[in-house]
């Protein structure tokens, strides 16, 4: 009888380790959520009423460091949009979310952004733009932290603007 118990409690702690486990993880967030937000404000499809990346946004994606530097750049006269590799923008389709690589608060996040662009004919043609974004968990959210696009970087371009005094 009492190795019965005994066999009893050892499954119930093995049960309930397991679920605790799996609730645990089913209540981390998505490291990748505020990567997919970012590219939400922009819409899809040329007739899309998105108006793009705002600075509400910013404050509500950005890691408090990067918001900082980002409202200095707009302040210096930030006139290019890093996340669409210009000005103007026309997603094909919503972002490709392609890996995520995460601890308990740092992730990389990887993606890629198909645009429609025109080409000298008029035609259009797809463009391909593939990020990498490093995320950081703070005050309990995941944010981004800085992003690169063919060796280039967010944060690096932030602060050329704002030692420049001027538009990128």
């Amino acid at each position: 009888m009492k190795s019965l118990m005994r066999d009893i409690r050892g499954w119930a702690i093995i049960v309930g380790v397991v679920f605790y486990g799996v609730a645990a993880w089913a209540q981390i967030p998505d490291a990748a959520a505020p990567v997919r937000r970012l590219y939400a404000t922009y819409g899809t499809g040329a007739a899309t009423t998105a108006s793009g990346f705002r600075d509400q946004d910013a404050a509500n994606l950005f890691s408090r460091s990067l918001l900082a530097l980002y409202r200095r750049a707009a302040k210096a006269g930030l006139d290019y949009d890093f996340f669409v590799q210009g000005q103007d923008f026309n997603l094909a389709k919503p972002l490709d979310v392609t890996r995520v690589d995460s601890n308990r608060d740092r992730a990389t996040v990887s993606a890629t952004l198909t645009q429609t662009d025109v080409d000298s004919q008029g035609k259009q043609k797809a463009r391909i733009d593939r990020f990498e974004f490093a995320v950081i968990k703070e005050a309990g959210a995941w944010r981004i932290d800085d992003a690169t696009h063919s060796g280039s970087t967010f944060r690096r371009e932030l602060q050329d603007i704002v030692k420049s005094g001027g538009m990128r």
